[in-house]
């Protein structure tokens, strides 16, 4: 199952690039001259707490995240919003995610949620 997920993952990133460069294309003049990404983990009341992945520099910009979870890992698909971002040459993204990890123990299926808030920040080239 992990070497299917990585071969599915290998493949999408050659569609991730182009999707970029036609986005890029299609928007103003300037590109990424640096990014810096974020994911929070949020408490109870919705509250940001301790940085659960964080990622920054000056090359091509992460196109998913992938974390550890308790019997298995999470893939959560950065695409989508760094299109967005490009497309509208957006300086700081904030969303929500929600991430659940389904655990079968003894015959019991027990369902993890986990919060996290995703804060993606730009800096341009002019």
């Amino acid at each position: 199952l992990m070497g299917l997920n990585g071969i599915l993952y290998s493949c999408s990133l050659f569609s991730f690039r182009r999707q970029l460069q036609s986005a890029e294309l299609k928007t103003k003049p300037g590109t990424i001259k640096s990014y810096d990404l974020k994911l929070h983990c949020l408490d109870h009341e919705g509250n940001l707490e301790k940085v659960k992945y964080h990622d920054q520099g000056t090359v091509e910009p992460p196109e998913a995240i992938i974390i550890d979870g308790f019997s298995e890992a999470r893939y959560i698909d950065l695409r989508g919003y760094w299109a967005e971002i490009l497309a509208e040459q957006i300086d700081e993204y904030r969303t929500a995610i929600t991430t659940r990890e389904t655990i079968i123990k003894f015959g019991d299926t027990v369902q993890l949620v986990d919060e996290y808030e995703l804060v993606m920040r730009v800096t341009y080239e002019n």
